[in-house]
């Protein structure tokens, strides 16, 4: 039966995957985008190679975050202060990610579909965290009732 603590487990493997893949594409990189940019859109494939370098540190710091956030959540710390500033770290890699994204896009359109994507996935965890927040000070208002 599927319960929360496999879905913890899951999330965490894939999460571990994704780091892995992030490994993988700063080495690999610039050869997979030679085979999908003909050599006469070389300036195009300049850019998408100088974004993605730029955006690897928030991507890191983000599933390094998202990994501490599991890990707590495994060991049923929920409401607690740092998973808070997990969240918190989350958004901003999301909000620093989209300014790489912007940027870019005002070169090469596709890259403003990507900063939609990471706005409006740092609003959800601006959200997420507010509400993981209110529900601490709940909780460590319960803790004190005798």
């Amino acid at each position: 039966m599927w319960n929360s603590k496999k879905s913890v487990t899951l999330s965490l493997c894939m999460t571990y995957v994704s780091l892995a893949a992030l490994a993988a594409l700063v080495f690999c990189a610039p050869t997979f985008l030679s085979w999908w940019y003909p050599p006469y859109r070389s300036d195009i494939a300049r850019l998408v190679l100088i974004t993605f370098y730029c955006c690897c540190p928030g991507a890191l710091a983000a599933l390094l975050c998202l990994l501490k956030l599991l890990h707590n959540i495994k060991k049923e710390e929920i409401f607690v202060l740092s998973n808070i500033t997990l969240l918190r770290a989350l958004s901003w890699c999301c909000f620093l990610d989209a300014a790489a994204a912007l940027v870019s896009g005002l070169r090469y359109l596709p890259f403003l579909l990507v900063f939609g994507a990471l706005v409006f996935l740092g609003l959800i965890l601006r959200v997420v965290k507010n509400v993981m927040y209110e529900a601490s000070v709940i909780k460590t208002e319960n803790d004190l009732t005798v």
